[in-house]
């Protein structure tokens, strides 16, 4: 095999992991901060973070600071 096609190989799966470490930024998110719906945000950014409106909801959903530290502040 020739170097630019194991490289275009290369390539195409690098672009593939990093699609998918971008589509499931909400849930992580969600996860890490402790947002008590973490569970929807996750269910929703599966079946619907395909769709670009999918994603960009479970993004505000997860980022809207209904997390464990601003609950025991009262926040």
């Amino acid at each position: 095999m020739e170097w630019w096609i194991i490289a275009r190989k290369f390539l195409n799966y690098y672009c593939i992991f990093a699609g998918v470490i971008v589509y499931f930024i909400p849930s992580y998110m969600a996860f890490k901060m402790g947002n008590r719906n973490a569970f929807a945000i996750l269910v929703l950014n599966v079946l619907g973070g395909w769709t670009i409106i999918g994603w960009i909801l479970a993004m505000v959903w997860c980022s809207n600071g209904n997390d464990r530290e601003s609950l025991k502040q009262g926040k």
